[in-house]
């Protein structure tokens, strides 16, 4: 995993933490990241899996298109 611009970081080497934000992680310790908003959380969240229906519904338009 890679955090990239996160100016809340601050890496301790010698005790092998990092703080982000208020909150201190320890090496190993789990971090969830929201790929929508970019926002850190620690500890594992429950993943939401979400259906692009106006996306699925485009795509299924185009098949019509193609069999007319």
């Amino acid at each position: 995993m890679c955090l990239v611009a996160c100016p809340g970081l601050d890496i301790d080497l010698e005790h092998r933490q990092c703080r982000i934000g208020g909150t201190l992680l320890d090496e190993g310790d789990e971090l969830s990241l929201d790929g929508n908003t970019g926002a850190v959380h620690a500890g594992r969240l429950a993943p939401v899996t979400e259906r692009p229906e106006r996306a699925l519904a485009a795509i299924a338009s185009w098949r019509h298109v193609a069999a007319a």
